[in-house]
């Protein structure tokens, strides 16, 4: 993308993607109050910034609110938008514990990528992607002492199900 293409992209809204499990805040400081907890890989829609902190809007929770800049991934637009998200889907998918991080962009991947990318190599990637996720997943979930409705899992769980897997 050119510098003039990139100036005629509006600011505002941007997609982006929670990158850590992280609060979402009601105003755009550490102390204020707790809106929700934001699970890794939720979307996100990112209305303005403030100092270090991004208002955002979550459509799932209908809530709006504040989340640092650290924790959320801006999603690339334009030119080189899918290349982008393809590179990101194969580090994250070689990291155990970013699973939610890892269907969030596999989903942006679909969205983004044209129908010729989609029947490519790199679609495949991130449809074999999107299952290999969901299957470590589902691994973790159906061990005898697994506890799918606390912490990390219970996350990744309902991470999951808002892009339509269910378990």
């Amino acid at each position: 993308m050119t510098k003039a293409d990139a100036a005629e992209l509006p600011a505002f809204p941007r997609a982006g993607l929670v990158v850590q499990d992280s609060p979402l805040r009601g105003a755009p400081r550490d102390t204020a109050s707790l809106q929700a907890q934001m699970g890794r890989g939720e979307a996100l829609e990112i209305r303005a910034e403030r100092g270090d902190h991004w208002q955002v809007w979550d459509y799932r929770r209908e809530r709006g609110g504040w989340m640092r800049k650290g924790q959320v991934l801006v999603m690339p637009r334009g030119d080189g938008a899918s290349a982008e998200l393809l590179a990101q889907l194969r580090l994250a998918r070689q990291q155990w514990g970013t699973e939610g991080l890892g269907l969030g962009l596999a989903a942006a991947y679909v969205q983004v990528a044209t129908p010729a990318e989609m029947a490519g190599p790199g679609g495949a990637d991130a449809l074999d992607a999107l299952g290999s996720f969901a299957e470590r997943i589902a691994d973790r979930a159906s061990l005898r002492d697994a506890k799918p409705t606390e912490g990390q899992l219970a996350a990744q769980m309902d991470v999951a199900a808002r892009y339509g897997l269910k378990f």
